[in-house]
């Protein structure tokens, strides 16, 4: 289920105490601000599209403490409430979707790693930009989202990862929503061993301690997604996040910093 569905049910008992004439009200982008109430907006949010551009800047592999800007594309796009693009599942299907349960399939891209990034990876190789096939399912309580994403790397490391979320929104203001949400990522021997491990040909290569992983808890963290309207078809998005790599990994000779943070901003053109 697209990111911003979440704001249709986080608001529904707020909006399920307010008169009918409420929900009858032809709301549209064109509707002024001022005429909107916090949880009105938010339910317009929630079934209005975007498309845009953005600035992403991450640490340059999970454990470095060097950064990197990306300029990324900002897309949430559904079509008929079974097709999909958006920057967080990559393009798919539903396969199931009865607005409060869903089940999709999408194929995304995870980013590589460049062994010149740091000191304390030269030497070990490059990890290649991984093709995704992803599973994700998503259940709305109302004022909680549950989702579970599952990955598959084609490339790079050929392991598979699982996330889990727990999420909800807040629309503090009629032109501004706030989604936080925790998270966890779990991956198997082949991810971990990829991208934490050193091999025993490599640490005879290079002079690094042998480290082997096992399949686990990756990270626990925490991200915050913002949507302000500052014109009828134009917003400002924007996302902090902060991973903490647990001790599963935290060991691993190439990990620079155990606390990983990502902020980023974008505009976005809003349409139906």
């Amino acid at each position: 289920m697209r990111a911003s569905r979440l704001l249709q049910f986080a608001v529904a008992c707020v909006l399920s105490s307010a008169p009918a004439a409420t929900f009858a009200q032809n709301i549209t982008l064109d509707t002024p601000d001022s005429s909107l109430t916090p949880e009105q907006f938010a339910r317009l949010m929630s079934t209005t599209n975007r498309i845009g551009a953005g600035v992403l800047v991450e640490p340059t592999y999970p454990g470095g403490s060097g950064y990197r800007s990306l300029v990324l594309p900002d897309i949430d796009y559904t079509y008929n409430n079974r097709f999909f693009v958006n920057m967080e599942d990559g393009a798919g299907v539903y396969v199931y979707n009865d607005g409060v349960l869903s089940f999709s399939t999408s194929g995304f891209v995870r980013l590589g790693r460049d062994q010149t990034n740091s000191p304390k990876i030269l030497g070990l190789g490059n990890i290649a930009e991984a093709p995704q096939g992803r599973f994700a399912g998503e259940y709305d309580l109302g004022w909680l989202d549950l989702k579970g994403s599952f990955a598959h790397d084609f490339s790079g490391s050929y392991g598979n990862t699982f996330q889990a979320k727990v999420g909800t929104a807040l629309p503090l203001t009629n032109q501004l929503v706030v989604l936080p949400a925790v998270t966890t990522n779990l991956g198997d021997h082949d991810y971990m061993q990829s991208w934490y491990g050193v091999s025993a040909f490599q640490s005879l290569a290079t002079g690094k301690p042998f480290f082997t992983t096992h399949a686990g808890v990756e990270s626990v963290g925490t991200t915050v997604d913002a949507l302000y309207r500052f014109a009828p078809n134009l917003a400002l998005v924007g996302r902090g996040a902060v991973n903490y790599l647990v001790a599963n990994v935290a060991r691993s000779p190439v990990i620079e910093r155990r606390v990983q943070t990502t902020v980023g901003i974008g505009l976005s053109y809003l349409f139906k």
